[in-house]
């Protein structure tokens, strides 16, 4: 088996992309899955090494090289470090958001009235009354429609189980059966093909137990304690008065008014999107305590196939 990797000094000229080499982001290069091929695939890897402009793939024996012995004790020494194996745990700052980026759903049209009340304060009691009914009442679902754009934009790959691509759990399942398989190759090319790793040692899924009760902060972000905190910054109903507008118009008989109130729906929209800041950062803390529940369920079911595959060695050796 070898290993294929690519350095800092790539110019992302596009030439190498391949069942090898993929496309990242930013456009360099990056070996695709895991970085091993067998020696029966080495001729084509090193036609790019040898066309890339820059120098910057290389490749080397994975494992070791030399007799049976050698490779089957390196194998052996891979082994006891995949114990110690860790999935990817993302960092707070993948998870940082300037919420003034995401769009809050504040009602609209309504906002002013007719000229139709005998006094000002009658104007102003019924300019909150119409607030509560067409913005303040609905709070709840407002900051929601925020939280559910984060969670869309952040922590859906870890709200859900599924068996995709767009699903965390099941991208680092696929990676270490990747490596499982790789080592599985490594010990049929130590031994010339007379040993051959049992398929189920080589595949690999953790079954996620309770998994909708564990990811439930991640899954309900919008309907769990992120919303109290998204909610936070909101003031009573009777604070909101004084951004009730009033105007008044002189008819011939009398003075009439009508109530605006459209600054008190937007001071209610920057209140939540005040909290929203906060609540999004309560995402992070979620993830971070479902992915470390899915790395002790890795440990355990990596445990088993290193016990596997220790057997088999044992029996070669």
């Amino acid at each position: 088996m070898k290993k294929i990797t690519v350095f800092e000094n790539c110019i992302a000229c596009g030439q190498c992309f391949s069942n090898f080499l993929v496309e990242q982001p930013n456009g360099k290069a990056a070996p695709a899955g895991i970085g091993f091929f067998t020696d029966l695939e080495a001729a084509e890897v090193q036609n790019f090494i040898e066309s890339c402009p820059a120098n910057a793939i290389h490749c080397e024996n994975w494992l070791g090289e030399g007799d049976k012995k050698n490779r089957l004790d390196a194998i052996k020494k891979e082994l006891a470090n995949l114990g110690n194996y860790q999935v990817y745990h993302p960092t707070a700052e993948e998870f940082e958001c300037d919420v003034n980026t995401l769009q809050i759903a504040l009602p609209s049209g309504n906002m002013r009235s007719r000229f139709s009340f005998r006094s000002n304060s009658q104007a102003e009691s019924e300019g909150l009354r119409a607030f509560d009914q067409i913005a303040y009442s609905k709070r709840r679902e407002i900051a929601q429609s925020v939280l559910i754009q984060y969670k869309k934009l952040y922590l859906n790959d870890y709200a859900i189980n599924e068996q995709n691509d767009s699903c965390y759990y099941y991208r680092e399942d696929k990676k270490i059966e990747q490596y499982l398989q790789a080592l599985a190759k490594a010990v049929e090319e130590a031994t010339d093909g007379k040993i051959i790793v049992p398929q189920e040692l080589t595949q690999f899924q953790v079954y996620l137990k309770d998994f909708k009760y564990v990811a439930m902060p991640v899954h309900g972000f919008e309907e769990t304690g992120a919303l109290g905190t998204a909610l936070e910054d909101v003031e009573s109903l009777s604070w909101y008065d004084s951004w009730v507008d009033t105007d008044d118009k002189d008819l011939a008989t009398r003075t009439v008014y009508c109530y605006d109130i459209s600054e008190t729906v937007k001071e209610l929209g920057s209140h939540i999107m005040s909290g929203c800041k906060g609540a999004v950062r309560e995402g992070f803390d979620f993830v971070k305590q479902v992915v470390n529940w899915y790395q002790d369920l890795v440990t355990k079911e990596l445990r088993t196939k290193i016990q596997g595959f220790n057997k088999i060695l044992d029996s070669a050796s």
